[in-house]
């Protein structure tokens, strides 16, 4: 009789619940499939290689729903992707808004867990933005000033955030709202020009900056200076940079079909 405490104590041992041990089990899957999700866009940086990657993250996120890394990459991707989908249409526009919308809950659950994850604060902050394009520049007017602080915020946590991020984001709003909207708070596009140029001086292998550059640049009416910017990217090495290679090839698509739209030629001929 005195041999069964112990043994009673070794089964309830073994019929203890296992929940801490599956536990540990899945934070590590899900971290593979983070690491998994990001070689994926690392190797490839196209729309269907960015869909594979959210799919592998949203996995991931179900095995680990604390893991703000996750959340985070997938309010980045999430804006990746649906910025790149059609708009001209009404039907097309609400497809973009649900992607936004979702990039949007995503960044706000990763700065939740974690207020310091700069990547949520930056990305929630894109899919704000893009989310009020998508319902009308001038019914969204009241997001400027949070748009403001919180890419002010971006730029105190990590003032090199992506090698540009802040600016290139600013340029894109100045080329998309009309100017008065940008000169009430107190941007001008000759500013978001400068700021990326020095970004380039900076980060010479970063080719986003010199297609948002273009942009802000063909938008002024500086035509030629904006197709030397494309030029340089369609006549350089994408992988210079090894961390931006997949981004950079995918910029240089971008600046191909910039380069036959603004001029109706195909690079080099205008």
């Amino acid at each position: 009789m005195k041999k069964l405490p112990v043994l009673l104590g070794i089964i309830f041992i073994f019929s203890l619940p296992s929940s801490a041990q599956p536990a540990q089990e899945d934070k590590i899957q899900a971290e593979r499939l983070y690491q998994k999700a990001v070689e994926t866009i690392l190797q490839d940086f196209s729309s269907p290689s960015l869909l594979k990657a959210i799919k592998i993250l949203e996995q991931a996120s179900q095995l680990d729903p604390e893991n703000d890394r996750i959340w985070s990459k997938l309010s980045s991707l999430y804006w990746h992707y649906g910025d790149r989908l059609p708009k001209k249409k009404k039907e097309e526009r609400q497809i973009r808004l649900q992607w936004f919308e979702k990039g949007m809950k995503a960044g706000e659950k990763a700065m939740k867990l974690n207020p310091d994850n700069v990547e949520a604060l930056f990305y929630y902050t894109t899919n704000l933005a893009s989310s009020g394009e998508m319902k009308g520049i001038l019914n969204s007017l009241w997001m400027f000033p949070t748009l403001r602080d919180n890419m002010e915020k971006v730029d105190q946590m990590d003032p090199d955030f992506e090698q540009g991020s802040v600016d290139r984001f600013w340029s894109e709003v100045l080329v998309r709202v009309p100017n008065f909207v940008a000169k009430m708070f107190g941007s001008s596009k000759e500013d978001g020009i400068a700021d990326l140029k020095e970004d380039i001086k900076k980060w010479p292998n970063h080719f986003a900056s010199y297609t948002y550059l273009a942009r802000l640049l063909w938008s002024i009416k500086k035509k030629d200076e904006a197709l030397k910017y494309l030029e340089y990217i369609l006549t350089h090495n994408p992988n210079a940079d090894p961390g931006w290679a997949s981004e950079n090839r995918y910029e240089q698509q971008v600046a191909r079909k910039l380069w036959k739209e603004w001029t109706g030629k195909e690079f080099p001929n205008r």
